[in-house]
């Protein structure tokens, strides 16, 4: 018994194992642009990995951030999932940092560069060229329900940078991300054909190839909005033009990639129709799902009518309709047929939508007894019902 004190000591006195930094080597990914083609500015960057065993000191990371987005077209509320999160200052490392992996990667600005280390809890980092050379950065982040969120930032790199993740499963007091950009690189020149005959006009970009070009680079970006509505302004297609001024974000993403995946035609003025029925899909789609804001949904009542009531129906006249007169007769039928719902509120969509266009039908009320309704129509179609 004498001797259980100096053992328990002893135990007390054993220095706690030496502190060891993970291991882990990065995992790099190149996430091209849908229906990127044209040639990429491009870049170098070398990013290592550092562990910590205590956390630094920095300036938080909260205010820098700029949008924080979700996979699976949802949108995120909520505040950003950076607590703890730093910048470092100029300057060298902590003293007390060792490294974990590094690497030196090409990035472009028709594409996304992933890095991932398979740690658990830590971020992967997604590094995109911009066209003056700097560097966009984003963090793709696990939230608490599992979905993945895309942390953006609005300082663009132009010179080494480190941030500090705290508290992660892998490395209990935090890692740093230590990002340093290279020599950019101008896009390669299409070389000139001089043995060759000129290529036909069909195949010199356009600026509506452009425009195109900029809708890919918008997945996932800030201007998805701009960049569809500078497609469909030259159509002229006021409805469409209102709807995507209206849609929220989750509609323009999905929106967007559509669009970039349309392959191209030699005619803009005959992509102007598929362009429509490729957008018009996306809130037919997000209508069916019953996954539209209520500004959206009032957009196209105002638009479709009766017809916006059942989103199926929509996308069938978007798939049978040959070009955009025949959708719009479409729609008018639909809403002239919807003067006879059994619903009022099917009746009232229609007759308003028909209203609004100059073409009510005279002396028809919507909300009217069955035998005045069935009066009115008899007399607008010049012919007399069953008795």
């Amino acid at each position: 018994m004498r001797l259980l004190p100096l053992l328990l000591l002893a135990a007390c006195a054993t220095p706690p194992p030496p502190w060891q930094p993970p291991q882990a080597e990065w995992r790099v990914e190149q996430l091209a642009d849908i229906g990127a083609t044209a040639a990429a500015a491009t870049g170098e960057v070398t990013v290592a990995l550092h562990a910590v065993p205590t956390a630094p000191t920095g300036e938080p990371l909260a205010g820098d951030v700029q949008v924080v987005t979700a996979e699976q077209q949802r949108p995120f509320r909520g505040a950003a999932p950076t607590a703890g999160w730093l910048r470092l200052p100029d300057g060298p490392l902590p003293a007390n940092s060792q490294p974990v992996t590094a690497t030196t990667q090409p990035v472009t600005s028709n594409a996304t560069t992933r890095l991932a280390t398979g740690l658990d809890g830590l971020p992967a980092l997604e590094l995109r060229r911009r066209d003056d050379g700097s560097l966009a950065v984003a963090f793709l982040v696990q939230g608490h329900d599992g979905a993945a969120l895309h942390v953006h930032l609005r300082t663009i790199l132009t010179a080494r940078t480190v941030y500090f993740v705290p508290r992660l499963p892998s490395a209990p007091d935090g890692l740093l991300f230590e990002i340093v950009p290279g020599t950019a690189q101008p896009a390669a020149a299409t070389p000139p054909a001089v043995t060759t005959a000129p290529a036909p006009a069909s195949q010199t970009p356009t600026l509506r190839d452009a425009q195109l070009e900029l809708v890919a680079r918008s997945v996932g970006a800030q201007n998805r909005r701009g960049a569809l509505l500078a497609l469909v302004l030259r159509g002229g297609d006021a409805a469409l033009i209102d709807a995507l001024v209206t849609a929220e974000e989750s509609l323009l993403i999905d929106a967007s990639r559509r669009v970039a995946a349309l392959p191209a035609a030699a005619d803009a003025t005959a992509a102007d129709w598929p362009l429509a029925v490729t957008i018009w899909g996306a809130f037919a789609d997000a209508a069916q799902r019953d996954a539209l804001a209520p500004g959206t949904r009032a957009c196209l009542l105002r638009h479709f009518g009766s017809l916006a009531l059942d989103p199926f129906g929509l996308g069938e006249a978007l798939a049978d309709s040959r070009d955009a007169e025949s959708f719009w007769a479409t729609v008018r039928a639909d809403n002239q047929h919807a003067l006879t719902d059994l619903t009022v509120h099917g009746r009232v969509h229609g007759h308003d939508w028909l209203a609004a266009r100059q073409l009510a039908v005279p002396d028809y009320d919507p909300l009217s007894d069955d035998a005045t309704r069935r009066a009115a129509l008899r007399a607008a179609s010049g012919r007399e019902g069953p008795r």
